[in-house]
């Protein structure tokens, strides 16, 4: 049978020592911490021009793409693709952009420093901006993944 850390496909746990169990949650945050700084590296090369955007974006269709790549190599290979898009999307969603989480907390900066909240009209007009960029990349990604599909 497969070791599958303890756990039996049955969900009775089998015997795992301690040690087993830490060990395999360090790796699990090293792994973590590892795709975190991949990605911010990533996307500093993206926006110094290193990585050409046009290569480095994947839509819906990418992404399902990539899903079937890796299950053909086995049901963990789609498990750790799917961990890395969380992270990547967890990492993206901490941008300062209004719309993000990111952006919230960028807000929240301004109303300690400033005292005060910025005003609803403020908000809405940083949030209007920053909301059409993000859609306007993913239009872009789906549609570039569209015409290389139809190719």
């Amino acid at each position: 049978m497969a070791d599958w850390g303890g756990i039996t496909p049955w969900g009775r746990a089998s015997a795992c020592s301690i040690a087993t169990l830490s060990q395999r949650l360090g790796q699990g945050f090293a792994w973590t911490w590892r795709i975190t700084t991949l990605t911010i590296t990533g996307f500093g090369k993206i926006l110094s021009g290193a990585i050409p955007l046009k290569d480095s974006l994947a839509g819906p269709l990418g992404i399902a793409r990539e899903i079937g790549r890796q299950a053909d190599q086995g049901w963990r290979n789609v498990v750790f693709f799917a961990a890395g898009i969380s992270i990547n999307l967890a990492v993206l969603n901490l941008l300062p952009i209004p719309v993000l989480d990111g952006g919230h907390l960028l807000f929240f900066v301004f109303e300690i420093v400033l005292g005060k909240p910025l005003s609803v009209r403020a908000r809405e007009m940083a949030q209007r901006c920053w909301f059409t960029c993000p859609s306007s990349v993913n239009v872009a990604s789906s549609l570039k993944r569209c015409e290389n599909v139809l190719q």
